[in-house]
């Protein structure tokens, strides 16, 4: 088995659940190795790396960046050929992926995927919306060339929404080790150590610490309880690019990152488990934090298969704070309801067993391998026409991101400038607020006069200074959505003759450009 997945290094519930699934394959004496990309030096034992680029994103830090892994090298074909899988299993439909499929095919292998990522909902938090009806329609068009297994019914039902075919999604659910996260794992040393009053309920929070995840909504929350006096703490394990806003937040605790047992007595020793994020396809911390016996607040979309309303916990339709805070300030207040609920957690996800699980997967790689051979598609004759059409898309592909990489940096440098901008605008015109409720208090009428005239003055000019920030984010926000729309309306047909002729044009760039370095 050899699976594709990016960014095999970032500690995150893709790279975790590769991980347990490997494990358990490895246990039934099934080898698998990984394709990868990772940062320069990086290495692991049974996996095979490739070059790779950052992708361009907004706090997209050195320590948990993402890397784009771009084309499957020789040397990664001969190892793998060398391996000689059964089956090749996509978990992201990277540059990578586009090129190893066309390869696959080629070769004869079978190939199946797995979804793991709302990809197209995290471009919001990076000011990269106006690309959303683009990326869908791209990841559409990969996962159409093989069967799919998503982890919930409601990813099934938004991907039939989206276009794709009925008989081709699967579903395949996430497991908890029962043994290593229960309620016995519950440790008052731990609350001691952490100077916890036994009246104080504790709030947890245990992911990556990244925009998409929504800890600002978390965070808000904790402010808020903070200020109506209740008697709680919060711990936050992970680490991230929001790690500093969550370390100046009132009675919150940041612990790091933590994993096995010292992860699951945290999960134990803790009264809420509160988690906003909206992007999750699964919510394997929400699974863990059932398992530990602890009740759940936490999105409908994503945690809804998981968390029974009034039952194990609560589920919250809307992302914002007041939904978040009013449910955590009831079971702040209300012992007896907590109690109740934390006594239904974990009964409510015992068949989520991970082994049981895992098995399951299996059992799908089986099928998927005995599918493609009763179809035949191991025919060099049924295989020769959809390689030359997946040599055309990828070639194309390459082009694009050639092309667009770049632009892609640009846009969002852009708008990181008009945002630092902006923001250093309003605390200016904050901060002469201030200064002039300060003047007036102090009685100078004289001072105050002279006072006044400058401000006016400078109130003008920051005034326009905004109006022409506000204008330049439209702008540039306003011609994105324009040429975004344009494309997500194209139909196939016309899809395809756009990219003949971006793809000719390419050559052409390409051409001059050789030609002009041959006669200089």
């Amino acid at each position: 088995m050899v699976i594709f997945t990016a960014a095999y290094y970032v500690c995150d519930g893709v790279s975790l659940t590769i991980r347990k699934l490997r494990a358990h394959l490895r246990s039934k004496g099934i080898a698998t190795r990984v394709v990868s990309c990772g940062p320069e030096g990086w290495s692991e034992p049974d996996v095979f790396t490739v070059p790779a680029i950052p992708l361009p994103i907004v706090n997209a830090d050195d320590n948990f960046g993402y890397s784009l892994g771009v084309k499957l090298t020789e040397e990664v074909k001969a190892q793998i050929k060398q391996f000689e899988p059964s089956l090749i299993h996509f978990t992201v439909p990277d540059f990578l992926a586009l090129d190893a499929l066309r390869w696959a095919k080629a070769e004869g292998i079978p190939v199946m995927g797995t979804w793991h990522s709302n990809y197209s909902d995290y471009l919001k938090f990076y000011h990269l919306n106006v690309m959303k009806g683009v990326v869908e329609k791209y990841i559409r068009s990969f996962y159409v060339n093989m069967p799919i297994y998503v982890p919930t019914p409601f990813i099934r039902t938004k991907l039939l929404g989206n276009g794709f075919p009925k008989h081709r999604v699967g579903i395949w659910g996430r497991g908890v080790n029962l043994n290593l996260f229960a309620p016995s794992n519950r440790s008052l040393v731990l609350r001691r150590a952490k100077g916890i009053a036994d009246d104080e309920v504790v709030i947890l929070w245990v992911g990556r610490l990244v925009k998409e995840k929504s800890p600002d909504i978390w965070a808000e929350v904790i402010r808020r309880l903070e200020r109506e006096g209740l008697k709680f703490r919060a711990l936050v394990v992970g680490t991230g690019s929001y790690e500093e806003e969550m370390k100046k937040l009132p009675r919150t605790e940041c612990l790091g990152w933590l994993s096995g047992p010292a992860l699951a007595e945290v999960y134990a020793s803790v009264d809420v488990f509160l988690f906003p994020s909206e992007v999750e396809t699964f919510g394997n911390v929400t699974l863990e934090a059932l398992a530990s016996g602890v009740p759940c607040i936490a999105s409908a979309g994503c945690s809804g298969h998981l968390v029974y309303h009034g039952i194990n916990g609560f589920v919250v339709h809307q992302a914002d704070a007041d939904g978040y805070h009013s449910l955590t300030r009831r079971l702040l207040l209300d012992g007896g309801l907590r109690q109740r609920l934390a006594s239904k957690a974990r009964p409510s996800i015992l068949t989520l067993e991970h082994s049981r699980v895992l098995d399951m997967m299996e059992e799908n790689y089986d099928h998927v391998i005995k599918e493609h051979h009763s179809q035949g598609l191991g025919d060099p004759n049924q295989r020769k026409t959809r390689d030359r059409y997946m040599t055309f898309i990828y070639h194309f592909f390459r082009v694009v991101l050639i092309i667009l990489t770049p632009t892609l940096k640009a846009y969002v440098a852009v708008l990181k400038a008009l945002q630092r901008a902006w923001a250093g605008y309003e605390q200016r015109v904050q901060q002469k607020r201030d200064e002039g409720e300060k003047v007036r208090e102090g009685n100078e009428e004289d001072d105050s006069e002279s006072g006044s005239g400058e401000r006016g003055g400078g109130d003008k000019t920051e005034a326009s200074s905004g109006k022409l920030l506000q204008s330049m984010a439209s702008l540039v926000v306003t011609v994105a959505v324009l040429v975004s729309n344009v494309f997500s309306s194209l139909t196939f047909r016309e899809m395809r003759a756009l990219m003949i002729i971006m793809y000719v044009f390419a050559l052409y760039v390409l051409w001059q450009t050789l030609h002009s370095a041959i006669l200089s």
